[in-house]
């Protein structure tokens, strides 16, 4: 019996299955790369409320909504003291923390949260950039808000 390796054609079987394979990997690691726990100052929110895919025209993309200031942005971003930030997509199976997060933060308000996710490291005061912007993965603790100017 040959093994698939021998096959007509099973070299590239493999090598297909192997991309697919690494490619479940990235998308499953991508809340573990990045990891970052911040205190930050919501500066605006332009996020909506529900939302799933990226835009174009696949088949379950979804949202509530369109953003108002977020540009190109399908699902919208937050400001924070320390860049751009996004909410996680729901899933087209189910709904997932992003409505309960948006219904937590508020502009003017700190909040330590945790981020993660492919892009650049976040620090306070950086300036946007062209870059995807980390996802929010929790809310640890709500600190003081200030009045709005």
């Amino acid at each position: 019996m040959k093994s698939l390796w021998n096959r007509p054609g099973g070299k590239l079987i493999i090598a297909i299955l192997s991309i697919l394979a690494a490619g479940a990997f990235v998308m499953a690691a991508e809340p573990l790369f990045g990891r970052q726990t911040l205190v930050v100052e919501i500066e605006w929110i332009d996020a909506v409320e529900e939302c799933s895919g990226s835009g174009g025209k696949a088949i379950f993309n979804s949202r509530s909504d369109a953003p108002t200031r977020s540009g190109d942005s399908y699902c919208g971003f937050i400001q924070t003291s320390h860049g751009l930030i996004q909410l996680p997509e729901d899933s087209f199976l189910s709904q997932g923390p992003r409505k309960e997060m948006l219904h937590i933060l508020r502009e003017n308000c700190s909040f330590e949260i945790i981020v993660a996710g492919y892009g650049l490291d976040l620090y306070e005061g950086q300036p946007r950039h062209n870059r995807d912007p980390k996802t929010l993965r929790s809310i640890e603790r709500v600190f003081e808000c200030r009045e709005a100017n």
